[in-house]
């Protein structure tokens, strides 16, 4: 067993075990491991490679032999492209300052300082640190580093470090000059890496938001039409000065929905641009302009927020309640009322979609009830959080075989949504499968399914 060559970096990473059987990744590649040992040596692994597939071709057994004794890596690879994992106890930290800068937040076209940090439990040999920051940051002082291009939308800082022994800390700092705000605010992400004789290690990534992530939006009384349907919007740009009103009867006993006189309920956004996604996680705070006929108070009320895809349909994706007794102004007099609410994370929306927002209130008494907006005086309005980020290139499929099992386009669906399948009995075997499918071509409605068979066979 000899140390592996310095600089290859081809990490191992164990996603199942079965009694003495690995299922684990080696680079790109799908590994079976066999009766995994230990030695007089660290962390000593000997794996027999009972079977790889690159995409779709099987190559021959061999064995992986890794190892690490007093810092140096040893071991005998499959093929050239193996190694041995990074070491144990590398520490990464960062942190960010500068005027009105935080630690995950920082303002358009403003210097940030940045300062990293690494440490080692083990002592490390011939070790490089690098920092990777997108291409849009400036860099104003590279603190010695040398400064380079990653790929077009990446660059990097790296400095030389040599030797480091365990439990010594290194710091470097540099400073740049944030991006340009965009609407939404856009999230950035920076990493560290430290390589070294035998391997590297890599930071998790760190986000930066520029911008204030809160945006007014101000709702109008124009027209959108997305698809066939009609919408109402809601955007940055200030009310037009002339009032608009939503309004609905309704009593206590049930919620009405304000809509304006064409019945249009739902106000949306703009289009989330190509080959970007909104995350709409936050608080976001309404200030809206209340009226009743006669005066009363407004006993609850709802935001529901939607969806809305090119094709024009709403999909409702948050609802939010809240109870209050605040009297609504005596109408054409409005009152301003300001509450706050939560949007849960993993709340997003996609390219070419839009967000909705839509009122619903329940009032203390009968009455005819009335939101004003888009003049100067009724300017109803929100504070809304939205961080536009990179969408994922395409969906792709992850199709997992255990027996036999068709392609996807050879997959039968035996019955409808809601439809009963009688016939498996109480201690009787059957198999479960579960199918999402997009081509990443455009934007499709997914409806996931379960399909079981009750008795052997192919499907």
């Amino acid at each position: 067993m000899q140390p592996l060559p310095s600089g290859t970096d081809c990490p191992i990473v164990f996603i199942s075990r079965v009694g003495y059987t690995e299922i684990g990744l080696i680079g790109e590649k799908i590994l079976r491991f066999t009766k995994m040992e230990k030695s007089p040596m660290r962390w000593l692994r000997v794996f027999t490679v009972v079977s790889i597939v690159v995409s779709g071709l099987a190559l021959s057994s061999s064995a992986v032999i890794i190892a690490r004794s007093g810092g140096v890596i040893w071991g005998s690879a499959a093929d050239e492209s193996s190694n041995a994992p990074g070491p144990q106890g590398v520490t990464f930290d960062r942190l960010l300052s500068g005027d009105k800068v935080g630690q995950h937040k920082a303002p358009p076209l403003s210097q940030v300082a940045v300062e990293i940090s690494v440490s080692s439990q083990e002592s490390l040999f011939t070790a490089a640190l690098a920092d990777y920051f997108p291409v849009s940051w400036t860099v104003l002082d590279a603190g010695g580093g040398n400064v380079s291009a990653v790929d077009d939308k990446t660059s990097r800082i790296e400095w030389p470090i040599g030797n480091i022994t365990a439990g010594e800390t290194v710091i470097r700092q540099y400073s740049l000059v944030t991006p340009q705000r965009t609407i939404p605010p856009t999230k950035y992400w920076l990493r560290s890496e430290l390589s070294y004789d035998g391997g590297s290690a890599s930071s998790s990534p760190w986000m930066v938001i520029v911008g204030d992530p809160n945006e007014t939006h101000y709702f109008h009384a124009a027209d959108v039409v997305v698809g066939s349907t009609t919408y109402n919007t809601v955007n940055s740009l200030g009310p037009v000065g002339v009032l608009d009103e939503l309004s609905g009867s309704g009593d206590r006993r049930s919620y009405t929905t304000m809509a304006d006189g064409n019945g249009v309920s739902i106000f949306v956004s703009n289009q989330v641009p190509a080959g970007k996604q909104w995350d709409l996680e936050g608080n976001w705070t309404f200030d809206i302009y209340f009226a009743s006929s006669p005066q009363e108070d407004l006993d609850t009320r709802i935001v529901r927020m939607y969806r809305i895809g090119q094709e024009g349909n709403a999909t409702l994706i948050n609802t939010e309640t809240e109870g209050s007794s605040p009297s609504m102004g005596s109408y054409p007099s409005y009152n301003l009322r300001s509450w706050t609410e939560s949007i849960p994370a993993g709340t997003t929306i996609g390219p070419g979609e839009r967000f909705g927002v839509e009122f619903r209130l329940e009032p203390d008494d009968d009455c005819t009830m009335y939101i004003g907006f888009d003049s100067a005086t009724q300017s109803s309005r929100a504070d809304m959080v939205y961080i536009q980020e990179e969408a994922p290139a395409n969906a792709r499929e992850a199709h997992f075989r255990i027996g036999e099992d068709p392609p996807l386009n050879a997959m039968m669906w035996h019955n409808s949504a809601d439809n009963r399948t009688g016939g498996i009995g109480r201690s009787q075997n059957f198999r479960v499968r579960f199918q999402v499918y997009n081509n990443g071509a455009s934007a499709k409605s997914w409806l996931p399914q379960l399909e079981y068979r009750a008795l052997g066979g192919n499907w």
